[in-house]
């Protein structure tokens, strides 16, 4: 038989060779090897859906799965490094591990009951049929038992039996032999034995039991098993109820750790039911078990690896055995000399292991992601360090507790906390939750919650993976906030502009009536009325432009703490004196970029709505220091915020404070908590909007009932201070020049014309820029200065005034807008040495800037 078995796997391994260098085409090949389920039959080395499936998911490798004659033929090829992968019996797999360096990397899942998926050794005890005083195995108490010993399943299942009825073999039988050994490894050793009465009962393996007497009428009888729940319909055998692990799927030494990994993980993924499933096992696969109670009943049973067979004479042995004993003389002399290289490659063979171990435990431990696990009764059975940082607790405080009041989930209502297994269900839950970190208040995270499972299907806990998602969903809200205020910047900036051009031509008629009518007239007062209804008009549309940043602005190299210490006078006069007002103005201070006027605009908008804010008196703190802004602090600020150095502007009051709805929209124009009448709903709009165009950031914290504080930063930059130029000009703004006027509206355009006619200026009108070309090259005389509108329809203001440069060089211009355009400002900064004039304005403010245009150009 052997021989038989050296030439078929021979004869297989060599076709396999042959077929894989085929198949391989370049690929490295991956062998798979098993048993065959039908021993003697024809071994398989063609494609399989096993190796099909795996080439499919570990792209880069050829896999062959092959079916060998006998477990000897599977343990050389596999003790020869012919295999990188094996499924063998959990009997033989302590022999490879021990011997050959065989490793776990996965478990079979098979059973002979039908409520649960598991493997048990079976064994039948028989005896003859006219032993009547053998009725149970409790009776072989000083009897003589053969046992089948070359397959040892048989003979493990009944030492646990005998061992549970308190029975120990050598001690309590009148004889213990062991049949089955070579030269005769077959089962008719153990029954020829106690037919003709040389054993009182025998131990075999029921499977050989059931193949050597299928359909005949035994002379023998089967003892029943000890416990009635041990038996099953057409399986009358008696047999162990001790469990053991399944067979185990093993890797070669030679076989890398990553390819093992993604064997496992393709294994554990293969779907049931598929071809590649019932090829390898149908049950499917599930992670490494422990074999620990199968060596230990092996040692006591001093089986292979710790091969006894019994009570053997070593001239027994020798006579039986005289071919091994010969081979063993020899091993032993090999031993000798191989001792040296055998012990590095046990030291080699444990380092490997230790390897594995520890990227085992990398894997969990590094994870970014906290992950926690509870048993079925919900209690926390592990958690990772990731866990242990989020949820601010030890590992020995949290396992042993329940895992809804380490976690701290709110969002349970009035029946409580929610629990893993109400989220987890019977599959799979994912959603975000607040919970409680210890003193470090609440954290927003998303959860993902699976119900495990254990062999037979029977829940087995949860595990969460839970991930911080705090900030991110603070940056979320903050970028939305910021987008919603950019399109209402927009949309306000489009009505100022058109509410502009309205103003200026009501405003500039009703400075020509005012001028017109004498005091004493009785329509003067309306006038009056009328001029102050268009002067808070275009105050709010000034709010509008510096909210939504259409407004040109005049920035400079300014000195904050100058600028607020300058405005206490009047910032006191203006929250009154029942509100204290403290100002604590850092050292060194440094310089920032920005329009005085704008700067002014945000302390006293801010002060204003402090005091509004303590209409029972409180404190009003204004402070500065310079701030340095981390790689990753911005988002914390605003959703555009970039690290760097800043000079930070603190307002602090003690007012009634606000709640977070509030909070989120009071930079929205319009919006105000004040009653009907007593606010506009623009003065921390046109804040944000002056900040914004600055290059800085503002951010808010308020509490109700504790107060407000708004931080203010603005960019750093070293520079100095420069003294504002002092500029001389006519105070009537007359003259004799010619200019002229380019307007698309033509109200506007006739006002502006009406306008600098009176003070004596000689006036030329054009609608659009293509006129105006006209109009300029058709004039005989000189044209002194371009009145232009920005934005017109076809030709904007600055082409107009480059196309008409290039044939009257030197030609000042006075821009006019609604709002600045980048046609003659940079990102809303006014270009060095570009004259603007923003609507609505009066005649006198026009009088004077056309003036001053002209004074520019002959100095």
């Amino acid at each position: 038989m052997f021989h038989r078995v050296a030439v078929g796997a021979v004869l297989l391994l060599a076709a396999s060779s042959v077929w894989s260098q085929e198949k391989g085409a370049g690929r490295p090949v991956v062998r798979i090897g098993r048993v065959a389920y039908a021993p003697g039959g024809e071994p398989s080395i063609s494609p399989n859906p096993l190796a099909e499936y795996l080439e499919s998911k570990i792209p880069g490798y050829a896999f062959e799965a092959l079916e060998l004659p006998s477990t000897e033929a599977l343990v050389d090829a596999f003790k020869n490094g012919r295999l990188e992968f094996a499924t063998v019996s959990p009997l033989i797999f302590p022999a490879l591990e021990t011997r050959y360096g065989a490793r776990a990397i996965a478990t079979a899942k098979y059973g002979y009951s039908a409520d649960r998926e598991t493997a048990v050794f079976a064994a039948a005890v028989i005896c003859r049929r006219e032993a009547r005083d053998i009725q149970r195995l409790s009776d072989l108490r000083g009897k003589r038992v053969t046992v089948y010993i070359q397959r040892s399943m048989g003979w493990a299942a009944a030492w646990r039996e005998f061992a549970d009825l308190g029975i120990d073999p050598r001690r309590d039988f009148a004889g213990l032999s062991f049949g089955g050994t070579l030269p005769e490894p077959s089962c008719n050793a153990v029954l020829d034995a106690v037919r003709e009465g040389r054993a009182d009962a025998g131990v075999l393996p029921s499977q050989g039991l059931w193949r050597l007497t299928l359909g005949q009428d035994p002379w023998y009888r089967v003892l029943p098993a000890p416990r009635s729940d041990a038996e099953s319909e057409g399986f009358p055998f008696a047999f162990s109820t001790r469990l053991y692990p399944a067979a185990p799927v093993i890797k070669a030494p030679h076989t890398s750790i990553a390819l093992a990994t993604s064997v496992t993980l393709a294994l554990l993924g293969m779907p049931r039911g598929s071809e590649a499933a019932e090829w390898a096992n149908p049950a499917g696969f599930t992670l490494p078990m422990s074999y620990a109670p199968l060596r230990e009943c092996l040692r006591q049973l001093r089986l292979d690896p710790y091969q006894d067979y019994g009570k053997v004479t070593l001239a027994g042995a020798i006579q039986q055995h005289w071919s091994a004993a010969i081979l063993l003389v020899a091993l032993i002399a090999l031993g000798f000399a191989a001792t040296t290289w055998h012990v590095a490659r046990l030291n080699r063979r444990l380092h490997r292991s230790l390897e594995y171990l520890d990227y085992q435990g990398q894997l969990i431990a590094q994870t970014s992601e906290a992950i926690l696990a509870a048993g079925p009764d919900g209690r926390v059975t592990f958690l990772n360090r990731a866990a242990e940082t989020l949820l601010g607790c030890e590992r020995e405080d949290a396992l042993g507790n329940l895992a809804e009041q380490v976690l701290q989930l709110n969002g349970g209502g009035e029946a409580g906390p929610e629990t893993l297994a109400h989220l987890a269900g019977n599959a799979n839950w994912s959603g975000e939750r607040l919970i409680q970190r210890g003193s470090g208040g609440q954290r927003r995270v998303e959860l993902s919650v699976s119900a495990m499972r254990g062999p037979a299907g029977e829940a087995a806990g949860n595990v969460a993976c839970v991930r911080d998602v705090t900030a991110l969903r603070s940056m979320e809200d903050q970028y939305h906030q910021s987008q919603k205020l950019e399109s209402v910047g927009r949309l306000a900036a489009g009505v100022a502009h058109d509410f502009n051009n309205l103003l200026t031509i009501i405003n500039g008629y009703c400075d020509f009536l005012l001028d017109r009518l004498q005091p004493s007239d009785s329509v003067r007062g309306y006038a009056l009325e009328i001029r102050k209804a268009g002067e808070r008009a275009a105050g709010l549309t000034k709010q509008l432009l510096a909210f939504s940043r259409k407004q040109a602005i005049e920035p400079r190299v300014m000195d904050v703490n100058a600028t607020i210490r300058e405005s206490v006078p009047m910032l006191q006069r203006l929250i009154g004196e029942d509100i204290v007002l403290e100002t604590r103005l850092g050292g060194s201070l440094g310089q920032i970029m920005a329009d005085p006027d704008q700067l002014n605009q945000v302390i006293m908008n801010l002060a204003v709505n402090a005091r509004d804010a303590m209409p029972n008196g409180g404190r009003l703190d204004i402070e500065t220091a310079n701030a340095e802004i981390g790689v990753n602090a911005p988002a914390r600020i605003h959703a555009e915020a970039t690290s760097g150095r800043y000079v930070l502007m603190t307002v602090r009051d003690t007012g009634h404070g606000m709640d977070e709805a509030v909070r989120q929209r009071i930079f929205e124009p319009f919006f105000t908590t004040k009653e009907v009448g007593k606010g506009t709903g623009l003065g921390l709009s046109t804040v944000y909007g002056i900040v914004r165009q600055n290059g800085g950031w503002i951010d808010v914290w308020s509490e109700v009932g504790v107060g407000t504080s708004f931080k203010v930063y603005f960019p750093r930059i070293d520079a100095c201070v420069l003294p504002e130029r002092i500029r001389t000009g006519s105070p009537t703004g007359e003259g004799a020049e010619t200019i002229l006027v380019v307007e698309d509206q033509e109200a506007v355009r006739a006002f502006t014309a009406a306008a600098l006619r009176q003070r004596g200026y000689q006036v030329l009108e054009a609608s659009n820029g293509t006129e105006a070309i006209a109009v300029a090259g058709g004039y005989p005389g000189r044209i002194h200065l371009l009145v232009t509108d920005v934005v017109m329809p076809g030709m904007n203001g600055k082409e107009l005034s480059g196309r008409l440069r290039d044939s009257l060089p030197g030609l000042p211009v006075l821009f006019v807008s609604g709002y600045t355009a980048d046609a003659i400002a940079h990102r809303g900064v006014l270009d060095r040495g570009v004259a603007l004039l923003y609507k609505p304005f009066s005649p006198d403010e026009l009088a004077a800037k056309v003036r001053s245009a002209l004074d520019d150009r002959s100095e």
